[in-house]
């Protein structure tokens, strides 16, 4: 015999999991929809080298395969049960950082922006040697810029300190 205790009921999402979803569906959308109008490619040829429009579409379809990941998640109700009320300051803190970082980005160029956005995501996540969130931030983004600057030739946004062959 069940009581009432005993029962498993099907677990709801929280209104957390369904705001994030939600989010992540409405971005990839945006984001798609953006980089449809921009050619994946340059000049009509692969071999040219990617276009304006390849990385925005990756990360859509980042974006909308990490949202079917998510529901799927949810549905299982794996990890993810009770996780609401500590969860939810941590990825508001995350969307801050990274608008703060999108509007600071022409100001302070990519280098010094990322440089700045690996830190406080290394503090945010609970590092605290300051030599590690220091060389962390600067090597990630040393990475980043030589990533995307040298090897897929995007040009980076620059407050223009030059630096050797780069400019910071």
């Amino acid at each position: 015999m069940t009581t009432p205790d005993s029962r498993q009921s099907p677990a709801q999402p929280t209104r957390l999991e369904v705001y994030v979803i939600l989010a992540t569906v409405a971005t990839g959308a945006v984001l798609m929809y953006g980089a449809m109008q921009l050619p994946a490619v340059s000049r009509g040829n692969l071999s040219t080298g990617p276009g304006p429009g390849l990385f925005p579409i990756v990360t859509a379809s980042l974006l909308v395969a990490l949202s079917i990941w998510h529901v799927a998640v949810v549905l299982r109700r794996g990890a993810w049960k009770n996780r609401e009320a500590r969860v939810a300051p941590t990825v508001g803190y995350i969307v801050l950082i990274f608008v703060v970082g999108i509007v600071l980005l022409e100001i302070l160029g990519f280098f010094l922006d990322m440089s700045l956005m690996v830190a406080a995501l290394m503090l945010l996540f609970g590092e605290r040697t300051r030599w590690i969130v220091a060389g962390g931030s600067v090597i990630a983004a040393l990475v980043a810029t030589l990533v995307f600057g040298e090897v897929f030739s995007v040009r980076l946004p620059t407050i223009g300190i030059p630096l050797g062959p780069w400019t910071l």
